[in-house]
């Protein structure tokens, strides 16, 4: 894929031939026990530990998952529900779905995904909810179609739980909001809790500069939830070549981090640093080196990142990966770690905070179908872990026999990895079936949310130790 891979491998090649003391993981490269962090008294390997179904309609069309931390709370834009799905993290229980709330009289709700029958008929770039975050205060905003971010309550003893209790435009000088207006979606978000502000990416505005370029919306976190400002990336300098994909809040540069995919003339991307108080850009890292067009991003301990990657120019061939996960230093900008080609890069990746790990749900390009899989990284060195589910008498070796699955959260306290594993029809996946009634046969694929969690074995007489 790239030559700094191929340097990767022979010496990988050499490293075998010398040393006998070594177990072989298939598909992947041999690092010391150390480096892996599966030694005595390090974090444990993963495993499937369950699935969550969700009710509604199949989850086929979701953006993006968020583990609270403090109250241990999921949270998923569930657009093929019109709402945001919460879940119990500690104990993997579904909780219930915010879907509507009274804002001054007026019922309002989310926008949902492509639908015929929508009134107004609800478009990709108008479809909603997106980016999801969730504050100290116990609240849960998400970004929508209609340009807007709904707030709701996730204080379990409040009156208005689970119910939308704030609607703010994002709207912009130069286009206009509603489900048929040229801002489009408001897409994924941030929080700022140095300075109490959301970061919300309008990602897609149309039409498309002059007029109104991709922006950053900044808001007061609290009541009364006004806007502080906008960013115009072309005002700013920066060209935006398909839009804006995930800002990241970093407490050691005081910064928002954003990816920017394919804005370099060679179709890669680059990482921007921002003044959330100047809403300004005041750094940028290019990814062209990695030939990388980033979209989802993820901030671990020391600065390090892992970012998922388009590769650049767009691979076609089957045995070679088209994404791949880099993990760099944003300090730096230098990449850490030997680089990863064992799991695809996906598109939202996260941070598990509780053994230190990054993990991304995508594919294993070059094995038959491309599985789903969950791919765990050492978020220190850089060092590919694990793909999951683990083969067993009743679990295949994959999320789902064909294609990525979705989103991925994790939680810290339990060191739980919650993916979002969406229905494929004829294709099967780790999901149950589920039979709606006895005259609707066959059982029905909705999708589900699978849970990895930690094994109970010994780490040094594990599988993954060498």
């Amino acid at each position: 894929m790239k030559s700094r891979k191929a340097i990767c491998f022979a010496l990988a090649g050499l490293f075998l031939a010398l040393t006998v003391t070594m177990v072989v993981q298939a598909g992947g490269r041999d690092h010391d026990r150390d480096d892996q962090g599966f030694g005595q008294n390090r974090p444990k390997p993963l495993k499937l530990v369950g699935t969550i179904l969700i009710p509604g309609s199949p989850i086929a069309s979701t953006d993006i998952a968020w583990v609270d931390q403090n109250t241990e709370t999921l949270v998923v834009g569930d657009r093929s529900n019109k709402g945001v799905d919460v879940v119990d993290a500690e104990n993997d229980v579904y909780l219930g779905r915010v879907q509507s709330g009274q804002i001054q009289g007026t019922q309002v709700g989310f926008g949902g995904p492509t639908s015929p029958g929508s009134m107004p008929p609800i478009t990709s770039a108008h479809q909603g909810p997106n980016g999801v975050v969730t504050t100290p205060d116990k609240k849960v905003w998400a970004g929508d179609g209609d340009s807007t971010l709904k707030v709701a309550d996730l204080d379990p003893t409040s009156p208005t739980y689970l119910q939308i209790i704030a609607v703010i435009s994002t709207v912009a000088p130069g286009c206009t909001g509603g489900y048929t207006g040229t801002c489009d979606r408001a897409d994924e978000l941030a929080y700022d809790p140095a300075h109490n502000i959301i970061v919300a990416a309008n990602d897609e505005p149309s039409p498309t500069p002059p007029a109104i370029a991709p922006y950053l919306t900044f808001i007061n976190a609290s009541y009364p939830y006004n806007v502080l400002g906008h960013m115009n990336f072309a005002a700013q300098g920066e060209v935006v070549g398909t839009g804006l994909e995930q800002p990241v809040w970093d407490p050691g540069l005081h910064s928002v981090l954003q990816t920017l995919p394919a804005n370099n003339m060679d179709g890669t991307g680059s990482i921007v640093i921002i003044d959330p108080i100047k809403e300004k850009v005041t750094r940028v890292i290019n990814l062209d080196a990695f030939n990388c067009s980033p979209s989802g991003m993820a901030l671990g301990p020391d600065q390090h990142v892992v970012v998922a990657c388009k590769v650049v120019p767009a691979v076609v061939s089957a045995t070679v990966p088209s994404t791949f996960p880099l993990v760099i230093d944003v300090e730096t900008g230098n990449e850490i770690g030997p680089g990863i080609d064992q799991v695809g890069g996906g598109d939202e990746v996260n941070y598990s905070p509780g053994d230190n790990r990054f993990v991304v749900s995508s594919t294993v390009e070059g094995e038959s179908g491309n599985p789903g899989v969950l791919g765990v990284i050492n978020a220190d060195s850089g060092d590919w872990l694990q793909n999951l589910p683990a083969a067993t008498a009743v679990s295949p070796a994959y999320l789902k026999a064909v294609g990525g699955s979705g989103n991925l959260a994790a939680l810290g306290e339990n060191n739980h990895v919650f993916v979002i594993v969406k229905p494929t029809a004829k294709v099967a996946d780790i999901c149950p079936a589920v039979t709606v009634s006895a005259n609707t046969p066959p059982a029905t694929d909705y999708g589900c949310v699978a849970v990895f969690g930690p094994t109970n074995e010994d780490p040094d007489s594990s599988p993954f130790s060498f």
